[in-house]
């Protein structure tokens, strides 16, 4: 029967695979000049549903070997890789072709959310652009592609050949986009009284003239750092704390080439000022003493490009130097990782760097299950009747600073994956006498779950299992039904196999070796070294 479920499968995925490839083949057709929204979006959905439509083959392993999924990606690599080798041949480097390439290798892996293609989209343009000498226009190719699209601004925002453009882009937004211009777009979709705009603009020429200030009379970075921990000391506006962060901030960016400091732009101030409830006449002092402002339970929308990582750092930087404890938690890893890196020498020179943590939601929830003492050691401490170590541990883990949650792209919390989702961690008990139990019931899994459950507790390991931990017997009891429940359950169970272990999708897309879902991760551990896909060393 598995071997006819299989074909079943296998004929639906080489439908869904061609379809995938079909759309895939469509992107790279369409003129750099054409609007792709319909087939990028025809693309994106149909390796989506190609790769849930995969989810249950990986169950199946014994009987079929063909990676569906893999092969549409291996597939568009080739593509890829093909189109740059052609250009290669080609003794041009006017613009348009240039961008055109560009932006029809990057745009597919910006849809389809897959680490390997997009890196390999990266190498490939990489490559195109290391076959030009230094005379290249680089600022010329980053007009062309921002001008076509988003995706274009993307690859502009990515790679290191376009810098000086952004910096100019840079200056030239900021100079166009005036706190006078800024105000009046925030007035137009929010109700802000006459106080509210009026305390707005004031803060706007007092950052700025703290700003100008500490560039002006302060030789270096530890000079501005002492200058802006004089600022705090010496009661000042919420805007001037902000003027000497941001003064720092730019000392550490150094000089443009035109020799002008990069500044933030009214729009990320603005953001700030909102968080932080300037334009309600709130105070650092409100912060100290963290009372019942309206700050609290905000939320800030920004455009695409328009600076979130530097809004959520100078925010978590005036919140370290009121000694609070930030985390700033992004659903991706590696975003939350580049963003956190980009502000590190800021919170360094405050001497806020201990206070500041930039992380995932998961690693979050970690955090604050361990805030007391890690839970897992703990649990094991428990069971091998064993609680002093750890309540040292827990005794002394609380520091009692106040908290403060910046989240970063809010929208993914209310997807299914987080909203009104728990995180659960888990001990592992490893013994000799454990893995007896898992391997009878594992040889024995063709048994009812009843039958299991008894021939388990007849086992010697259970009987060695129940003398050493006898305080614990009902827990032990409770996890070898779960065992013989969720062998049962394994057919059913998806789950990956990546650089030989038994992995699962995480909510950033990325391959998460380190989850597990309960006793059918072990189990499906026990199947793929079966099946060679795992050494017994991993068992």
């Amino acid at each position: 029967w598995r071997v006819h479920v299989c074909g079943l499968l296998h004929r639906e995925l080489d439908v869904l695979a061609g379809r995938a490839e079909k759309a895939f083949a469509r992107v790279a057709e369409v003129s750099f000049q054409e609007h792709v929204e319909a087939p990028l979006k025809e693309a994106k959905d149909s390796f989506g549903e190609l790769q849930r439509a995969q989810l249950p083959y990986a169950n199946f392993r014994d009987v079929a070997s063909k990676d569906h999924v893999e092969s549409v990606l291996q597939k568009a690599m080739e593509e890829s890789s093909k189109k740059v080798d052609a250009f290669s041949l080609r003794a041009g480097s006017e613009l348009e072709p240039v961008a055109d390439l560009v932006w029809r290798v990057w745009a597919l892996p910006c849809e389809v959310n897959n680490t390997a293609f997009f890196e390999h989209a990266c190498a490939c343009i990489r490559r195109v652009f290391s076959r030009f000498d230094k005379k290249f226009n680089y600022d010329a190719l980053a007009d062309v592609l921002t001008d076509r699209d988003a995706k274009g601004g993307e690859i502009v925002a990515q790679f290191k050949e376009f810098e000086k453009f952004r910096n100019a882009r840079f200056r030239e937004t900021t100079a166009r986009m005036t706190p006078e211009d800024s105000l009046k777009m925030l007035v137009e979709c929010n109700k802000l009284s006459t106080g509210n705009v009026a305390a707005l603009k004031t803060a706007f020429a007092e950052q700025r003239t703290s700003w100008e200030s500490v560039l002006r009379t302060s030789r270096d970075v530890e000079a501005i750092a002492r200058k802006v921990a004089d600022m705090k000391t010496q009661g000042k506006s919420i805007a001037t704390l902000l003027g000497g962060i941001f003064g720092l901030w730019s000392k550490l960016r150094g000089q443009l080439v035109d020799g002008e400091w990069e500044r933030p732009h009214p729009v990320q101030l603005l953001a700030i000022f909102r968080m932080l409830g300037v334009d309600r006449g709130h105070s650092w002092r409100d912060w100290a003493g963290f009372s019942n402002n309206e700050s609290k339970g905000h939320v800030v929308e920004l455009k695409t490009g328009e600076g979130k990582s530097l809004v959520l750092g100078a925010v978590a930087a005036f919140l370290g130097l009121e000694k609070f404890h930030v985390d700033v938690v992004s659903y991706s890893k590696y975003l939350s990782e580049r963003d956190g890196a980009s502000f590190r020498a800021v919170f360094e020179a405050l001497g806020v760097a201990d206070l500041i943590v930039y992380g995932t939601f998961g690693s979050l929830a970690n955090g604050l299950i361990n805030a007391g003492g890690d839970v897992r050691d703990l649990t094991k401490q428990l069971i091998n009747s064993d609680m002093k170590a750890g309540m040292k541990v827990a005794a002394g883990a609380r520091d009692g600073r106040k908290k403060v949650l910046l989240l970063d792209e809010m929208d993914v919390i209310f997807a299914n994956d987080f909203y009104g989702q728990t995180y659960n961690p888990v001990a592992c008990i490893q013994n000799a006498h454990v893995e007896e139990i898992q391997r009878y019931i594992w040889a024995n899994r063709s048994k009812s779950s009843g039958q299991l459950v008894q021939e388990a507790h007849a086992l010697d390991g259970y009987k060695k299992l129940s003398s050493k931990f006898a305080q614990s017997l009902p827990l032990i009891d409770g996890h070898i039904v779960k065992m013989c429940q969720h062998v049962r359950r394994l057919p059913t169970h998806s789950y990956l196999v990546k650089d030989g272990q038994i992995g699962y999708k995480a909510s950033d897309l990325s391959i998460a070796t380190n989850m597990r879902y309960g006793y059918m991760t072990v189990f499906a551990a026990f199947q793929e070294r079966e099946r060679g896909a795992l050494s017994e060393d991993t068992l």
